[in-house]
């Protein structure tokens, strides 16, 4: 019976991710559960609760008072409690304590809203992964991030190259040339990326060794393979629907209504795309800007690596500009909410 309860907490927590029936533990869920294992050995192990079980049995019979039970746990919990080593914070001192924010739990600083220094629960050390940036020379790492690893320069912040991390499939990239990884989603689905953060080439379906005969594209894996090349006439809508310019002409050889009404769709997509023309200039730098920079580490490494950019003064492009203005907004939203975690009882 204390099941429902105890996997709704799991699900509202964020430790797990509901896929139909299924569960599926969340990248969250996984490193919590080993911060426990490595922490707390004797109190998660399931000997432990097993034994946990008969004694409560034997409290609900009678047999044994409950404080004495509940020391039997409490003893063993604060031994180990004792040997986690406690952290302090690097700016002013104060003891650090777990927060929980709606992208996981963190450690932040207890002289909150004096000190907003916060840290990620468990800091993996930056790995080298053995090549050269192709900017600047110097080595590459692999870091860890809000949305798992990605690679970036270890010369930052004099060099902002960032890319994303995952298993080569040996397909090649058909709009930069760059290698295609297969990354995993948050619920275990796998898709297909360009490794450059610069390129926006992204499949659903698993890239095949045949090539489009009409494009040369490589087709992907749906059915007996289908061309994703939006410019290709052999390409399947269903994977990427048609550019705008190509379905407005390929509407006009329908019915006078249709022709009538595909113009008006038209014009009206033309007023939008051009509002966003011009909503893509770079954002200002916020006054509180130093205030924000404490959350840039829950940021995806494109959005810390637009808004860094900004912040420095560095030209942007359209797409970085969006990123840019998309990552202030999201700054903004973890600061009003760490705020209230700070005055709440």
């Amino acid at each position: 019976s204390t099941y429902a309860p105890t996997l709704e907490t799991l699900e509202k927590r964020g430790y797990v991710a509901r896929k139909g029936r299924t569960l599926f533990p969340t990248p969250l869920g996984r490193q919590v559960t080993a911060y426990l294992r490595e922490r707390f050995p004797q109190v998660v192990a399931y000997e432990f609760t097993a034994r946990m079980e008969e004694r409560l049995d034997e409290v609900e019979e009678g047999r044994v008072p409950w404080p004495k039970v509940v020391w039997e746990f409490y003893e063993p919990f604060l031994g180990e409690l004792a040997q986690v080593p406690k952290k302090t914070c690097p700016r002013c001192g104060r003891p650090l304590e777990l927060k929980v924010s709606r992208y996981g739990q963190f450690l932040g600083c207890t002289g909150y809203p004096e000190c907003t220094y916060t840290e990620p629960l468990e800091r993996r050390e930056a790995e080298p992964i053995g090549e050269a940036c192709p900017k600047c020379g110097r080595p590459l790492l692999r870091k860890e991030g809000r949305y798992g690893t990605f690679i970036a320069c270890s010369g930052y912040p004099e060099c902002d190259y960032t890319r994303d991390d995952g298993t080569p499939t040996g397909h090649t990239c058909p709009k930069c040339g760059s290698r295609v990884l297969e990354k995993r989603s948050k619920r275990g689905k796998p898709y297909y990326k360009c490794e450059s953060n610069a390129c926006d080439f992204l499949s659903f379906y698993p890239l095949l060794d045949q090539t489009c005969p009409s494009c040369g594209w490589p087709l992907v894996g749906k059915g007996q393979g289908a061309c994703m090349n939006p410019a290709c006439p052999a390409h399947d809508p269903k994977l990427i629907p048609l550019p705008k310019a190509q379905a407005t002409s390929a509407s006009k050889g329908g019915k006078p209504a249709r022709r009538k009404a595909a113009s008006g769709a038209s014009s009206r997509t033309g007023a939008k795309a051009k509002g966003k023309g011009q909503g893509a200039s770079p954002p200002k730098l916020p006054s509180d800007w130093e205030e924000l920079k404490p959350f840039l580490h829950e940021l995806a490494p494109e959005e810390r690596g637009a808004v860094e950019a900004l912040a420095l003064g560095e030209p942007l492009s359209p797409e970085n500009a969006k990123l840019a203005q998309r990552a202030l907004f999201k700054l903004r939203m973890r600061k009003g909410r760490a705020r209230k975690e700070a005055v709440a009882p």
